[in-house]
Order: C-alpha cells, then structure tokens, then sequence
C-alpha cells in the first residue's frame, strides 16, 4: 500500500470502489480535498494531501460510498446533504483516533 494506510480498491456491501488521487482537485469549480463519485464508484483525493489527514479524507469520503450502499442517500426521503457531512465527519473523527484496520486482501475473482 506504499505508505498509505488504505488500499487504492476495495469492497463496500459486495460492490468494488476505487480510490484516485487528483491534482487541484475541484467541485463545482471550488477546491476541494475530497469527492465521492456514487455513480461510479469513485472517490477521489487531493494529491497534495499527507498523512494524517489524507487518512480523514479517505474514511470521510469512504462513509459517503457506506452510507450509499446503504441506500440512505441521494433518494427521496433519505438523509439531508448535511446531515450525511456531519455523520460522515464523525466517522472519519472515529475511525484515525479510535480505530486500527486491516485490510483484506481482495482476490481477482473480486473485482
């Protein structure tokens, strides 16, 4: 994983998710550090950013592609936009103090 804490693909719920780095990462034109592309399965990073907080960017946008597995967004009814940055904030909050995870490795049959 060369010094990144998480792998570049992986599964949520049985659906494969890839990881990209970006320079001048933007969204609607805006800087950003982050995004999470749910119709494609893609979260994309800043390449500028170092650990630690590359590891919050990575668990903040990984629980948006949670909560969309879940089904919980981008529906009528679910959760409001800011209510999933809060949720997903505090899981991110979460998982780089009070977590250690280790990572399968995923078989080709996999993805």
């Amino acid at each position: 994983m060369k010094n990144r804490p998480f792998p570049l693909r992986f599964l949520i719920k049985g659906a494969l998710w890839r990881v990209k780095f970006k320079k001048n990462l933007k969204d609607d034109g805006e800087p950003c550090q982050g995004l999470t592309d749910t119709a494609s399965r893609l979260i994309l990073i800043d390449a500028d950013i170092k650990s630690p907080h590359l590891d919050w960017v990575f668990w903040h946008e990984y629980c948006h592609g949670l909560l969309h597995e879940s089904g919980v967004t981008g529906n009528s009814g679910g959760i409001s936009e800011l209510a999933e940055e809060i949720i997903c904030d505090n899981y991110a909050d979460s998982m780089v103090r009070d977590k250690r995870v280790k990572w399968k490795r995923m078989r080709k049959a996999d993805y």
